[in-house]
């Protein structure tokens, strides 16, 4: 039962029923696929908006990619600026350029509670699992839960579930991710083994601590949570039709604050944000990750914080997404 639960739900989100995703064929075409003369690790597919694969991803991995310091300079005297002014206590940053890879650091290895953060390789584990499953049928739910889990969230789905009324699986993924939905956890992940999630993360070499240690103290990094965007983007985990729904998805998430409010409107962003409230403590954590898809200059933020105010953290991610975006855009021309 729980592996048909588990097929429900990638089904649903493969298919997309009502909310965009469209029910597609994800096949190479060879006669669309050209080597790039200027980097040859990588193809162009023109059916696929929001990935780029990459051929040898490993071989990548090895190269002595150049830090870009006077981007990481840059970060850094506005997080050192901001926490003089009281307005953070801490914060880790970090950018990478997806045309070639150099990257830029704040802090990089400073460890936070990725929160809500977390969907995203949920999200890649159902997946995952899609490939050995293809053969997966539509589902419906009926949402009678009880308590609320968005009752201390700042920011709250603007669209919550309703109880009693009957969602299809896409839509209760739809809102977990679009929304931010915590009350969609619930009746998804009820029957889902949580094996599949710690292989995901076995796989890209990152240590999962134990539940009740992730509950209470701070075990991901701003470099670390990047990696499941790069893999995406690269579509070096998954397949590349699945990497590009995954991608298309997170494009429409409706926190438009933090990274988002940092760049022109009309830039697409495929991100996630993530919050808690710090137990124990006036503080909390707010982090935003994501793929900004500059035209010809598409690159990776990731921006983790902790502090006492909410729109301050907002702000001063804003800050990062604003120069880091003009830094790459200067850097196109």
């Amino acid at each position: 039962m729980k592996d048909k639960t588990l097929i429900y739900i990638i089904f649903s989100i493969l298919i997309g029923v009502g909310l965009g995703l469209g029910a597609k064929t994800y096949i190479d075409d060879f006669k669309n696929i050209n080597i790039v003369r200027s980097n040859p690790l990588r193809e162009v597919h023109h059916n696929y908006e929001f990935i780029n694969p990459l051929l040898a991803c490993e071989l990548s991995e090895k190269l002595d990619f150049k830090e870009i310091r006077d981007l990481s300079q840059a970060l850094g005297r506005l997080e050192a600026s901001t926490k003089k002014e009281g307005k953070l206590e801490r914060a880790s940053i970090y950018a990478r350029d997806l045309t070639n890879s150099r990257w830029a650091q704040v802090n990089e290895d400073m460890e936070f509670s990725p929160a809500s953060l977390m969907k995203v390789p949920f999200m890649i584990a159902f997946l995952k699992y899609a490939e050995s499953y293809p053969d997966i049928l539509e589902r419906k739910v009926v949402f009678n839960q009880t308590e609320d889990e968005n009752l201390k969230q700042h920011e709250k789905p603007a669209k919550p579930l309703l109880k009693g009324r009957t969602y299809t699986v896409t839509e209760l993924i739809y809102n977990l991710i679009v929304y931010s939905d915590n009350n969609a956890i619930e009746p998804l992940f009820d029957s889902v083994d949580g094996k599949y999630v710690e292989e995901v993360f076995k796989d890209l070499g990152i240590t999962l601590p134990p539940k009740e240690v992730q509950a209470v103290e701070d075990y991901m990094t701003s470099k670390a949570f990047s990696l499941f965007f790069r893999v995406l983007y690269n579509s070096s985990y998954l397949a590349r039709g699945l990497s590009n729904s995954s991608l298309e998805l997170l494009s429409k998430v409706d926190y438009k604050k933090g990274i988002v409010s940092g760049i022109p409107a009309d830039v697409k962003v495929a991100h996630k944000f993530g919050e808690k409230n710090v137990k124990n403590s006036d503080s909390v954590e707010l982090h935003d990750c994501g793929i900004v898809y500059l035209p010809g200059h598409p690159y990776l933020i990731c921006v983790m914080t902790k502090g006492e105010n909410w729109e301050d953290l907002q702000n001063f991610i804003g800050s990062v997404s604003r120069i880091t975006y003009d830094y790459f855009r200067e850097d196109s021309d």
